[in-house]
């Protein structure tokens, strides 16, 4: 048995869905920020003076 389609009723996003979405969008936004939002010390030579956060090569 096949089932019915879902009606467009049930397929409008709800307010509940909306703001879920804004949220995780918020998150993986928040998650491409430099780390801590401020440059972390002097760490050795692999430090880049100019965006001296970490790289995605110190996350290892």
């Amino acid at each position: 048995m096949n089932a019915a389609p879902p009606s467009p009723a049930s397929t409008k996003p709800t307010r509940r869905n909306l703001l879920a979405i804004a949220a995780a969008e918020r998150l993986t936004k928040a998650f491409q920020l430099p780390e801590f939002h401020r440059p972390l010390p002097f760490v050795g030579p692999r430090t880049n003076l100019k965006r001296p956060y970490l790289s995605q090569s110190d996350l290892r």
